[in-house]
C-alpha cells in the first residue's frame, strides 16, 4: 500500500479528529472514504477543460498564423532587451 502524506491547516486537522472520535473511525479511513467518493464521481471540467484542446481558452481571429505570431513578437520587447 502506498503512503501519501499531506499537509492540512490545523483547523481541518481539528476537524477531522474530531469526526473520527464522533463517529467511530479513524482520520485514514475517513480521508480513503472522501478519496474514493471523489474519484468515483468525477467533477464536471470548467470551461477550459471542456474545450477539449487542453488550452485555457479559444478565439476567433481572423488573421493567418502567421500574422498573430508577427503581431505577438512585436510585442514582446523584454526578449530584444535581453539580446543587446
Amino acid at each position: 500500500m502506498a503512503k501519501l502524506i499531506v499537509e492540512v491547516p490545523d483547523r481541518l486537522h481539528i476537524n477531522l479528529k474530531h469526526q473520527a472520535l464522533t463517529s467511530g473511525r479513524t482520520i485514514k479511513e475517513i480521508i480513503i472514504g472522501l478519496l474514493s467518493n471523489f474519484l468515483a464521481h468525477p467533477q464536471k471540467a470548467g470551461p477550459a477543460a471542456s474545450s477539449g484542446t487542453g488550452f485555457c481558452g479559444c478565439w476567433e481571429d481572423p488573421r493567418s498564423a502567421e500574422e498573430i505570431i508577427k503581431d505577438i513578437s512585436s510585442h514582446r520587447t523584454w526578449f530584444k532587451s535581453r539580446k543587446g
